[in-house]
């Protein structure tokens, strides 16, 4: 344990602060009973407030005919627990304690500041006394007055302190019998000699760590996306973070195989397409064109919806028993094959010759503001378009109606073949990105969790209640009607 808070201490940098200079003690003299109604326990572990004090310095003013300020250059709580051979030096103070006749403040935030500010200090009610022979100048009229002790030389601080205690009640019992009215005092220092070091530990702002945010393979027929891919075996670990080659894919109405090659292995996935929805059936893992191991998915969401999950995928490989993971996947697959949208891996030559002369062709057509295009720049277009033709995803033409060729019809640069249109519009979307995720957990999303934390404190109050319900016992007898009557006289 020792060791863990070294260690916790360590790795955060402090720095020490000096505090509880302004945090002194107070003993408040009431002899005249000024504040009998004032209820003040002395707490060592709790701060009185400047505010607070304030209150009962007001107080005092309004109940009391001439206050008394005794102030010690120096003055903490270690002073007043001081002792000698003669014992505490505060015998007086103690006295009034035990009589209820002193009150102690043992920790007041700045009193002598606000009792500086209440108060104010004049030359001519200010006093430093070191005995007290010479007490006839307090004769004069004073509302309050101050008194600084000066302390001699060669003097232990127990002496020092049990002479200040002599000068306090001799001043105190000069005053009562000069004044008629109440008179009040208050014993504080200007300051706390006693510095502690309070350690304030400085925040760290965390390291910002960069999520690797995975690879994107976009094929004819599927969207894939995934997140630290490594083969690992009992001695060492491979992470392979480049973008996979897209070795082969194949469809048909009720399925969909995709091949991705990487460096040491291949990976297929296999879909079922089912009318309104689809599935990750398996996933395996092929070395050399043979396959090795395969783990069974059986997820899916609905179309234009794509499966995310952040828990591994493990394919386990039967021939020497490594594996291959995939830490977080996201899978959506198309409902209409897309051609020319394969990112990530190799592009068919036979679909770039297709979309090149649909480019060609779709170039004759444009539709809108041709009319007011002029020669030179119509044909500086067509050059342009020949020279680099941009992608079909990235342009918008309008193509004219063009006829499906027959299945035995060879594909070549001069025979255009036509895009299926989609049906639904989102799917003009799937090109780029996914749709509306379902995620691997829903069944415990923080919604829940907390319905059903809610729901067992319920049935908790329920089950208390019903326990107390069966815990209530009827009366086995009834009283008779035919019997004698009980009846409670008072003997006088």
């Amino acid at each position: 344990m020792l060791i863990i808070i070294i260690f916790l201490l360590s790795s955060y940098p402090f720095q020490p602060v000096l505090c509880d200079r302004d945090i002194i003690p107070v003993f408040l003299i009431d002899h005249s009973s000024v504040l009998d109604d004032v209820n003040i326990e002395p707490n060592p572990f709790s701060k009185i407030s400047t505010a607070f004090f304030a209150d009962i310095v007001h107080g005092v003013i309004k109940k009391s005919e001439v206050v008394i300020v005794f102030v010690e250059d120096q003055l903490s709580v270690e002073d007043i627990s001081t002792k000698d051979a003669l014992g505490t030096p505060y015998r007086n103070l103690q006295v009034g304690l035990i009589e209820k006749k002193v009150k102690y403040l043992p920790k007041v935030i700045d009193p002598y500041k606000l009792l500086n500010q209440v108060f104010q200090p004049h030359q001519f009610n200010v006093f430093h006394l070191s005995s007290g022979m010479n007490l006839k100048m307090l004769e004069g009229k004073f509302k309050h007055l101050y008194i600084f002790f000066r302390d001699g030389k060669n003097e232990t601080r127990a002496e020092v302190l049990r002479r200040h205690d002599l000068i306090m009640r001799e001043v105190y019992t000069v005053m009562k019998q000069l004044v008629n009215g109440p008179v009040f005092a208050f014993y504080t220092g200007k300051m706390n000699p006693v510095q502690r070091e309070k350690v304030e530990f400085v925040p760290i702002a965390p390291l910002e760590e960069t999520k690797f945010p995975g690879v994107m393979v976009v094929t004819d027929g599927a969207l894939y996306r995934f997140v630290g891919v490594f083969a690992s075996t009992f001695t060492r670990r491979a992470v392979f973070n480049q973008i996979p080659m897209v070795a082969e894919e194949t469809s048909n109405s009720e399925s969909l195989s995709t091949k991705m090659a990487y460096s040491d292995f291949d990976l297929q996935f296999n879909f079922l397409l089912r009318e309104k929805d689809w599935l990750l059936d398996t996933v395996a893992l092929l070395e050399g064109g043979e396959e090795v191991g395969r783990t069974t998915m059986s997820v899916g969401a609905p179309w234009h919806h794509a499966f995310y999950c952040g828990e591994p995928l493990v394919i386990i490989n039967n021939r020497d028993g490594s594996s291959v993971t995939i830490s977080e996947y996201k899978i959506q697959p198309r409902r209409h094959r897309r051609i020319g949208c394969q990112i990530g891996g190799r592009r068919d030559d036979m679909n770039a010759a297709v979309g090149a002369r649909f480019l060609r062709s779709a170039t004759t057509n444009i539709q809108g503001s041709a009319e007011s295009m002029n020669r030179s720049n119509a044909d500086k277009a067509r050059r342009q378009s020949e020279d680099d033709p941009p992608s079909l995803d990235d342009t918008d033409y309008n193509f004219p109606p063009q006829e499906t060729p027959p299945a035995d019809t060879e594909i070549t640069e001069s025979t255009p073949t036509p895009v299926a249109k989609p049906e639904n519009p989102s799917d003009e979307q799937e090109c780029e990105d996914f749709g509306h995720t379902v995620s691997c957990g829903p069944y415990f999303s923080v919604g829940i969790l907390s319905s059903l934390f809610v729901i067992g404190i319920s049935l908790l109050i329920l089950s208390f209640g019903v326990v107390a319900l069966m815990s209530c016992k009827a009366n086995d007898t009834y009283d008779d009607p035919h019997g004698k009557i009980l009846v409670l006289g008072l003997e006088r």
